[in-house]
């Protein structure tokens, strides 16, 4: 009898199968080997650097490897963008960069690298005489550093320009590598070592971009190893907002920023103090900061103001503000003192001045009283304020309800008087800065660290 193989054919062809795939598994492998070890080990690289806390990125490309640390900074509104010399200039905070906080996610995504804020790129006329000329924006500051390692590899940022910058420009020292010039360029070689990154920034002169993100990637051998991101921030952000409009005839119409205005910009200041004036009208707390202007001269603005009506003028006359933001208060019943010149309305807790401009000029001072339900806490305040022609003065002053001390607030802290006259305006003894606290009436902005000694020492967040 013969044997039937035919069971076993089926067996035989899949062995067969089997065997053919492992050899060419095998030539695969012996033919790629450095693409697949490179791409493996690309991809635990960049999960490492993802969860890095001192190192916010990194990659492996051919022949080496790169890593970017961000570096931080804060600039005043101001020639030298400190606040030292912030008095009688722009009054408040134009820049600031830093790394990524909670949690290293922003708007570009959760990528570590570092992000930069900046005010619109005004060049405000000198409307308070301090003789300075000078352009909001970031020139060549150091934004991070850059570590090639291993071998030479390709760097580059590749993005499109933002609609709303309109200076972008980032390079590597040494050796002036230029990785974006208001647009990309091509990748340059780059050996191994360490490099400081490098930017000059300038956001259009205009109100309607403050909110906008972009993300700029930088890229070794063509895979991400950083981001970049440039951001306009909200007025809030670092101050009060205030919106800056123009009327044709003084006084203007009520209700206010309306019909018969017209709206000129908006900035950030952080504080209610300005005092431009003519013979016999002068300020008279006399009082300096950072975020204060104050100069003898008719007609005239401070100079954020100015730029908004019109940066070629050298006059400006029949203009009004609208200041908006959040005002810690430690007392329920509270009193608010304003000295004006021309008209002036307040909103804070249950205060609310009326259904007419306070008018007075020449400079007056008003003051009314009102509870803050549920106090100490932060509250909305909108003071609003308009200006015809001659003096212009605004100074904002709260207190409790009772007693003789009076506080000028600021976002970091207040200018405190222990005897204030609250019917005449006028403070008895020096005034003296005192910090932000718990006891202590103070601006509150949303992405602000106040300073715990002196006025314009605090911190903006990038």
């Amino acid at each position: 009898m013969k044997t039937k193989t035919k069971g076993l054919e089926p067996i035989v062809a899949a062995v067969l199968l089997i065997v053919v795939a492992v050899i060419g598994a095998v030539l695969v492998y012996l033919w790629f080997p450095g693409d697949v070890t490179k791409a493996t080990s690309q991809a635990e690289q960049m999960a490492v650097s993802e969860k890095s806390g001192s190192i916010y990125a990194a990659a492996e490309v051919i022949g080496g490897s790169c890593s970017f640390t961000p570096s931080s900074g804060k600039r005043f509104g101001s020639p030298d963008g400190t606040p030292a010399t912030g008095f009688n200039e722009l009054n408040g905070w134009v820049a600031a960069w830093g790394p990524y906080s909670g949690g290293n996610c922003c708007e570009c995504g959760c990528r570590g690298g570092v992000r930069i804020a900046l005010m619109p790129g005004i060049t405000p006329p000198d409307s308070t005489n301090t003789g300075a000329s000078y352009t909001v924006e970031l020139n060549n500051v150091q934004i991070g550093t850059l570590t090639v390692s291993g071998g030479t590899v390709s760097v580059s940022i590749t993005e499109p320009m933002p609609e709303f910058m309109q200076v972008v420009r980032i390079w590597l020292e040494p050796g002036g590598y230029i990785l974006y010039d208001n647009g990309p360029t091509p990748g340059v070689n780059v050996a191994p070592g360490t490099y400081q990154v490098y930017a000059t920034l300038r956001v259009v002169p205009r109100s309607d971009v403050y909110g906008s993100p972009a993300c700029l990637t930088l890229r070794c051998g063509g895979w991400p190893a950083a981001t970049i991101t440039l951001r306009v921030p909200d007025p809030n952000e670092w101050g009060l907002r205030a919106d800056i409009y123009t009327f044709t005839t003084s006084p203007p119409s009520w209700p206010p920023f309306g019909a018969g205005y017209t709206y000129r910009g908006t900035w950030s200041v952080g504080a209610i103090y300005f005092w431009t004036y003519i013979s016999g009208q002068g300020d008279p707390l006399g009082l300096s900061s950072p975020y204060f202007s104050r100069v003898f001269r008719s007609d005239s603005a401070p100079k954020w103001v100015a730029y908004w009506i019109n940066p070629a003028a050298t006059t400006w006359t029949n203009w009004a503000i609208r200041f908006t933001g959040r005002l810690y208060v430690p007392w329920s019943s509270i009193r608010v003192g304003v000295w004006h010149d021309d008209g002036v309305y307040v909103r804070l807790c249950s205060i609310d001045t009326g259904n007419s401009w306070w008018y007075l000029t020449p400079p007056a001072f008003h003051t009314t009283s009102g509870t803050c339900t549920g106090a100490p806490g932060e509250y909305s305040v909108e003071v609003g304020y308009f200006e015809g022609s001659g003096t212009a003065a605004l100074v904002f002053i709260v207190g409790p309800g009772t007693g003789n001390e009076a506080y000028i607030p600021t976002i970091d802290g207040a200018w405190y008087c222990a005897n204030f006259d609250w019917s005449g305006g006028r403070c008895g003894v020096s005034w003296s800065f005192v910090p932000a606290s718990p006891s202590v009436p103070h601006f509150r902005a949303t992405n602000y660290t106040p300073s715990s000694t002196n006025d314009g020492g605090g911190t903006p967040g990038p």
